[in-house]
Parts: structure tokens; sequence; C-alpha cells
């Protein structure tokens, strides 16, 4: 769950930086800093819990769509799936749907 802390912690607000609703709590920073390192699972589970509940509780935004990415492929290589969004670009998902065609 590294991922939800980084989509509202403060030190992703800013220019180029991922918590485009410049949102945060203090709940949420202390839950953040537990994720962060390595830890019982069950600590990490309740961190995790508390940014949820925080999210969920103050809806700081909601995103409503991502948008299809152009990409250009070599030769031999072909998509499985009609388009990549940009969230499969940044975690690297996209990997996956390529295949090759030779």
């Amino acid at each position: 769950m590294k991922w939800a802390s980084k989509l509202v912690d403060r030190t992703n607000i800013g220019p180029q930086k991922i918590n485009i609703a410049n949102w945060t709590t203090p709940d949420v920073e202390k839950a953040q800093q537990v994720i962060t390192i390595a830890g019982p699972d069950a600590t990490r589970w309740t961190a995790t819990r508390t940014i949820l509940t925080q999210v969920a509780d103050q809806v700081p935004y909601v995103p409503l769509f991502t948008e299809v990415e152009v990409c250009a492929i070599g030769k031999g290589l072909a998509f499985e799936k009609s388009g990549i969004a940009s969230l499969g670009l940044s975690n690297g998902s996209w990997i996956f749907s390529l295949k090759s065609t030779a």
C-alpha cells in the first residue's frame, strides 16, 4: 500500500507531484511513516486502514477518468489491448500487454 500513502502525503504536494489534491492530515502523515518502513503486517495494515478511512471520510478528490496514451512500438511487437492508460505507464503494467508478432 505504499502507493496509497504517496497519493496523500505532504512530500508529494507541489508541482509535478502525485498528490494533486494537495491534501493530507496529521493522521495520514503518521500512518504514511509506518507504511514506508518494514514492520509487522498487522501494524502496516492498521496504518493503511487509517489512510483509506481518512480519504473516504474527507474525499479530497475522485478521479473521473484515465486518458489513453499514444505509444509507438517497434517491428515485431504489438499490444494485446486497445490502448495504454496513464496508470499503466506509471506503474509499468503496460509491459504485460506487449506481445511478439514474430
